[in-house]
């Protein structure tokens, strides 16, 4: 994975959250506003934009994988994307911040808008963060007020090229593992714990992906969560705040990764620090919109309603959202007295005759928390549903078959490994039946492990990684 992965939580946190909190009136405070950038979008977002509620300020922050100027060093990759798109909401009395995460590859339905040079972009059902590759910070601006409904009054735009010398700025930020790491991928080598990271080490750990939970990329953005609200602690939990030449350091190398829309301005920047310097840790929250996967195509996730329109009328009008709709996740929590379901790898083979159902199935077993479930070529015929197993994927294919209405033919394999091939059949069937075998709609209560809840809790600056 490239670097462009630091960008997603690490210097759009330090660029947008720690920049106000940490107070911007410090001493050079006009020397730095030479690093940062401006783009003029407003006259590109249209009329008909979503009413302004309140004194509440929400600012768009945007990742850029850009390869210009110091970027270069990253590699040759032409264009930006933005594979980070947050929307900070700062409360009407400046006593609270939530950030919200939309995941990179959410499926939205964006709207008509145009580029800086003028050029049409058309409306299309898409990957929300190829809004920005289309038409800029704009683009993306415009379609996350259209899908959420929510006026945005700025927006932040910001690079890689300054995380390491951030991290190394604050004097490193903790992680917790769970578990050893040695990821050849991310080059992340430590031992299960605690550990204060700095530069490459913290690199490392935001960038790996596979040797840490399910592999999955919205695992990998709870455990960037915790990383962005340990930024948050450590900025406002030492001496960073009344140390001149460290608060200094730290805002030269956020300030040099930031481009802002031409209304946000110093002066804007100093009225924000002003009113949200006394913000408590425990008042900056990290979410990431409810979603669930894309049955069309299961590497694709969609917004989950109605906990996602709650969530967005809560951020709109400031007005308290049920907790439990915060943050949902396609991920659910379980617990087992066999194998985790986020654990099991499951091939999925369509022998049914019937065009699209492997990637159906495979988007609902993940959906159930077989985060590790992919649709497997090429299909073959079959009269019944089966699951393939070796020994060492006997309790695994318990835990399947669980799932299923009925319980399916089970086909012995040689080998040791424990990947399981669920085969739909043409008995597979999406109705009820006494014939028929399908998805249950939910993980069982009883029996080989217990659904414990379909949401995950969200993250405060408060939030111990070790802990959560």
């Amino acid at each position: 994975m490239s670097a462009r992965r630091v960008l997603r939580w690490s210097a759009t946190i330090a660029a947008a959250v720690l920049l106000p909190t940490v107070g911007v009136v410090c001493l050079g405070y006009t020397q730095l506003s030479g690093n940062i950038s401006h783009e003029k979008v407003k006259d590109r977002l249209g009329t008909a934009r979503p009413p302004k509620y309140n004194k509440a300020l929400n600012i768009l922050l945007i990742g850029s994988d850009t390869r210009a100027g110091e970027n270069a060093r990253f590699g040759h990759t032409a264009g930006a994307r933005s594979d980070t798109i947050i929307l900070l909401h700062i409360s009407p009395h400046r006593d609270g911040a939530t950030a919200i995460s939309f995941p990179r590859d959410l499926m939205v339905n964006a709207p008509a808008c145009t580029t800086a040079t003028g050029a049409a972009v058309p409306p299309a059902l898409e990957m929300i963060n190829a809004t920005f590759s289309a038409g800029g910070a704009a683009c993306t601006w415009k379609t996350i007020e259209s899908v959420t409904g929510i006026h945005i009054d700025h927006f932040m735009q910001v690079d890689f090229t300054g995380f390491k010398r951030m991290i190394d700025a604050l004097g490193g930020v903790e992680v917790c593992l769970p578990k050893a790491v040695d990821d050849p991928k991310s080059h992340l080598e430590l031992a299960a714990g605690r550990h204060t990271v700095t530069g490459n080490t913290a690199l490392a750990y935001v960038r790996t992906r596979y040797a840490l939970g399910d592999g999955s990329d919205l695992g990998r953005i709870r455990r960037q969560q915790l990383f962005m609200a340990a930024m948050v602690r450590k900025a406002t939990s030492t001496g960073l705040i009344t140390n001149p030449v460290r608060l200094y350091r730290f805002l030269n190398a956020a300030t040099k990764s930031l481009t802002t829309d031409d209304d946000l301005g110093l002066g804007t920047l100093r009225t924000i620090a002003g009113s949200v310097r006394g913000m408590s840790t425990g008042k900056v929250g990290f979410l990431t919109v409810p979603n669930h996967y894309w049955e069309v195509d299961p590497n694709r996730v969609v917004l989950t309603q109605p906990q996602a329109a709650q969530l967005f009328a809560a951020i709109s009008k400031d007005t308290h959202a049920p907790a439990a709709n915060l943050s949902h996740s396609a991920s659910p929590a379980h617990r087992s007295t066999g194998p985790a379901l986020a654990t099991i790898p499951v091939r999925v083979v369509n022998g049914s005759g019937h065009t699209g159902l492997a990637r159906q199935v495979t988007a609902r077993l993940r959906n159930l928390g077989f985060s590790r479930a992919v649709v497997s070529t090429p299909p073959a015929a079959a009269s019944h549903t089966t699951i393939r197993t070796t020994m060492a994927g006997q309790a695994a294919a318990r835990v399947l078959a669980g799932v299923l209405t009925r319980t399916p033919a089970l086909a012995r394999e040689v080998g040791t490994g424990s990947t399981l091939t669920l085969v739909l059949g043409e008995d597979w069937t999406a109705s009820p039946g006494p014939q028929g075998i399908r998805l249950r709609d939910a993980v069982p209560t009883s029996g080989d492990f217990i659904r414990s809840s379909t949401l995950s809790s969200g993250v405060t600056a408060n939030t111990d990684a070790c802990h959560a």
